[in-house]
């Protein structure tokens, strides 16, 4: 394959979504000034761009998931993608979607509070610093999580200290 096949089969990939980075790009450089034959796998760099896209979006989610109106189209443009390729993604790579990641991090975020908070902070403060509009979601989110609302968990956990001094 001469160097001209190469650079268009390189082409056809990046037009496809198989872009390089720039390790990527260097050695793929020195394949054609070597007489090399084939471009990188554009499989495998596609998986290793979704993973990155994935990383990228679940670091700003961890940074911005108190932010309570916060939606996945938000994140989907600041990483300059489309909010459905950010969602195919995020299922492709972690098997859980975009509201999923999200209410894990508030609930952990909550749980962690109502262990390190004075009992006076009422769950509805807590619901609303971990990114909840309402009690009602927590308490809906924290079950799931957890198989007891909130104020139960509190209580538990209150118990296990008392049973403890």
């Amino acid at each position: 394959m001469d160097a001209g096949a190469v650079r268009r089969a390189f082409q056809f990939a990046c037009r496809h979504g198989a872009l390089l980075d720039a390790r990527e790009l260097a050695a793929f450089h020195e394949q054609i000034a070597a007489g090399g034959h084939a471009p990188p796998n554009p499989a495998a760099v596609a998986t290793r761009r979704q993973g990155a896209l994935a990383r990228a979006a679940l670091a700003i989610l961890d940074v911005e998931y108190r932010t309570q109106h916060i939606r996945i189209a938000d994140v989907a443009t600041r990483l300059h993608v489309t909010q459905w390729h950010l969602s195919r993604v995020l299922h492709q790579t972690t098997s859980q979607s975009f509201l999923a990641h999200l209410h894990d991090r508030r609930v952990t975020a909550a749980g962690r509070m109502l262990l390190s908070s004075p009992a006076s902070t009422s769950v509805k403060e807590i619901a609303y610093e971990a990114g909840y509009a309402s009690t009602r979601d927590l308490d809906r989110h924290f079950r799931r999580a957890t198989g007891m609302t909130p104020g139960k968990y509190r209580r538990w956990l209150a118990d296990i200290h008392d049973d403890r001094s």
